[in-house]
């Protein structure tokens, strides 16, 4: 299989409850997502600062949600993008599932 990697956003707000769930979700994410997969991860929240080991993050400022998530599209370089918002809990990812479904996506464009 050959194909770009795609980007993974975590998309948030600096807002209570949001905030205060940032570390379950984190958890909850490197114990599921298949990480070996190596794919870009960028958490992007407004203005506080947040140190996660595997993700890049991406300050928009204050604004509307989608004025927020175009700033930060514009500053990510990978082509596709797998959206993720921090308010649930990822229980199970199938990793060869998962690829087949990317694969697709690329190939089919």
């Amino acid at each position: 299989m050959i194909y770009n990697k795609p980007a993974i956003i975590v998309h948030t707000c600096d807002k209570e409850p949001y905030i205060g769930i940032w570390d379950k979700f984190i958890s909850a994410f490197e114990c599921t997502f298949p990480l070996e997969l190596d794919w870009p991860i960028y958490f992007v929240n407004e203005e506080v600062d947040y140190n996660w080991g595997y993700a890049k993050q991406i300050k928009t400022g204050k604004g509307e949600w989608s004025d927020r998530l175009k700033i930060a599209l514009n500053q990510i370089p990978e082509e596709h993008i797998l959206y993720l918002q921090e308010d649930f809990l990822l229980l199970n990812v199938n990793k060869s599932l998962l690829e087949q479904a990317y694969e697709i996506h690329y190939r089919e464009n």
